[in-house]
Order: structure tokens, then sequence, then C-alpha cells
């Protein structure tokens, strides 16, 4: 499997081709690149502009902006890495962003890019990824119809899953499970003591209609009934004056 195309190389005798839309960005690497002794330095405006001019002349490194248009970045990449371009798809490729977030980091190397390093760049920096460069002999594979970098996807595929975002979700998943084991749990306990409740109250008989009848309390018209029939009884037992003493059978004035 072959490296890349500046495997092996020294930094003076590197070919760096430079993608970015600002001219002062273009300025200050031509200056760092230019301190540090590259044989040649070329910038283009546009991608576009750049793979007409790299197709016929390559590169040996290519240091590009990810959000540069019309063609941003990785689609500038994922064409390099198309095998109908063989002069281009093994030229190693730096991207060089002011957005270096999880999304862009990703993609950008899963698409094909070598390095990836956040503005504002540091001499320092740039001239220790460029040594690095030459010496990483990583090999190139033809992955998915394009060449990418081997082993890149686990190397992702690893960091992804031990992500402080991937960490996160993973919880979040486990309480929600939990969450909604709970609640099952709950509801069947609900339903549990519903249904002890119904077979209890099923197995009570019911009560006999007598002794229903004999426990109600007299309505107030039965009282008033009572009291009347003890009234015409009391008067009966009246007679022209005299009071009969109704447990002894005598009279009295």
């Amino acid at each position: 499997m072959p490296h890349h195309d500046a495997f092996g190389l020294s930094v003076a005798d590197l070919d760096i081709a430079i993608v970015e839309n600002s001219r002062a960005m273009q300025t200050t690497l031509r200056s760092m690149l230019s301190t540090f002794g590259v044989r040649r330095i070329r910038a283009y405006d546009t991608a576009s502009e750049a793979l007409t001019s790299m197709l016929a002349d390559p590169p040996s490194v290519v240091i590009t902006a990810w959000n540069i248009t019309p063609m941003n970045g990785e689609k500038l990449i994922r064409t390099m890495r198309d095998p109908e371009f063989p002069s281009l798809c093994h030229v190693p490729v730096i991207v060089a962003t002011a957005h270096a977030t999880l999304s862009v980091i990703d993609t950008a190397f899963s698409v094909g890019c070598n390095a990836l390093l956040a503005k504002p760049l540091s001499p320092q920096v740039l001239q220790k990824r460029l040594e690095w460069l030459v010496r990483d002999a990583s090999e190139l594979v033809s992955k998915d119809g394009r060449v990418v970098v081997s082993g890149m996807a686990e190397v992702l595929d690893t960091r992804v899953r031990n992500s402080p975002l991937a960490n996160s979700i993973m919880r979040a998943n486990a309480l929600e499970a939990a969450m909604k084991a709970t609640e099952s749990a709950a509801k069947d306990a609900v339903e549990k003591t519903k249904e002890q409740e119904s077979a209890a109250a099923s197995s009570v008989p019911a009560p006999d209609a007598a002794k229903e009848a004999a426990s109600r309390k007299p309505s107030s018209g039965d009282s008033r009934e009572d009291r009347r029939a003890a009234v015409a009884k009391k008067r009966a037992r009246r007679w022209h004056g005299w009071k009969i003493d109704g447990g002894k059978g005598s009279t009295a004035a």
C-alpha cells in the first residue's frame, strides 16, 4: 500500500499549495513557509482554481481552509481523494480552520485529510506539523470509492464512542430507561391494587332485604303518625270530666 506523496521528504523539499480565500491569511502562510525554507509555495483563492492547476502540476502538500467558497474544503478533499484523479489522490492535505468543532474534525478526517490545525496558526505549530507529516508512514487505502488514511475510520469510531457527548447520550438513555421501568412498575402496582379491590367487593354477599328494611330508620312521616295515635289514645281515656286511671280501673274527679 502506498504512502502519501510527502513521505520521506524534508520540509525544505516540499511543494506546498495554499487554498485560502483570505489574502491576508495567504500572506501569513507564505511568510511562515518561507521561514521554514520550503522550496515552492503557491496560493489559490478558490478550490476550483487550485484543482485546475494541481491536476496539471501536483504539489506535495495542500494546506486548505475549510470554509471557503464556492467549493468548500470538504468538497475539495473529496475530489482529491477520488481514484479518478491519480495525480492528486495521494497528496496529503492539512486543514486550517477557525471552526475546529467536533463535527468539522470528524468530517475532515473521514473524507481524507491528514492533519487539522486551528486558526490562528503559530509558526512553531505549523513547522512541527509539517515535520510530523513528512515522517508519517500511514498507508493510504481505497474505501467506499475514495482514498483514505488506513485505520482512520477505527480511530474516529473510538474517539466518538469515548467522547463526552457520547457518554452524555449513554447516561441520558440509561436514565430514560430507568424512568420508564419505574413508571411501568408503578402502573402495574396500581392495576394490581384495582384488581384486588374488585375481587374483594365481588366476594361480599348482598344484604338481606328484611334486614335492610329493619335497619332502616323511620321517616319523619312515620314519627308524626305515631304522635297523633298517642294523643288520640290519651283523649279516649277521658269521660265527661272524669279521668280514667288506666292501670287500676278506678276513677277520679
